[in-house]
């Protein structure tokens, strides 16, 4: 663990953030760090540096289907992708009531690539906290990953992105396109 510089991962929110994409119709859950909070006890006792860039900063990157119309052409490569975002745009609209989707995993890839397209708060104390579960068709408690600079009583501190700020979803169709024009030439 002594050379790990930082962890960065899509998980976290703030105390009462629901998770309530597209027509807030439906809660989900914070999967990735509820599939396995011990491994985030784990790293935070460990005292690794953590960043967090979940939900609450995603869902300001929406791709809807105009955004992906450029890969829907005869090449082969761009035929695929587009076949495989336009199903995940239309898995969105049956269950969120929008006909696009948030490309959850690429705000914690933009702190990495593109710092400065977010808003951070920084050493802000964070705690695993049980409440009742939010998320559809579920019941009794569940752990929280949370961060709050009202938490006095723990000592695990992240970097917590917050918030995208405008032109990182113009990044993200960029990079389609770039790797779309690649795939062309390979």
């Amino acid at each position: 663990m002594s050379q790990i510089e930082e962890v960065v991962v899509c998980a976290g929110r703030t105390p009462g953030l629901p998770f309530r994409p597209g027509l807030e119709l439906l809660s989900v859950g914070d999967y990735n760090f509820e599939m396995d909070p011990e491994s985030f006890r784990i790293l935070f006792d460990a005292g690794i540096r953590m960043v967090l860039s979940g939900y609450e900063c995603s869902i300001y990157t929406f791709l809807g289907k105009t955004d992906i119309e450029f890969l829907n052409n005869s090449t082969e490569s761009d035929q695929w992708v587009y076949t495989q975002l336009r199903a995940w745009q239309q898995f969105n609209e049956e269950l969120f009531g929008v006909d696009g989707f948030v490309p959850w995993d690429t705000t914690p890839l933009g702190y990495l690539t593109h710092p400065n397209y977010f808003k951070y708060y920084h050493d802000i104390p964070v705690k695993i906290n049980m409440r009742e579960n939010d998320a559809e068709n579920t019941t009794g408690d569940k752990p929280y990953l949370e961060v709050s600079y009202d938490y006095t009583d723990t000592n695990w501190r992240a970097t917590y992105a917050y918030k995208t700020l405008p032109g990182f979803e113009e990044i993200v169709i960029e990079d389609i396109k770039r790797a779309s024009m690649r795939n062309r030439t390979e």
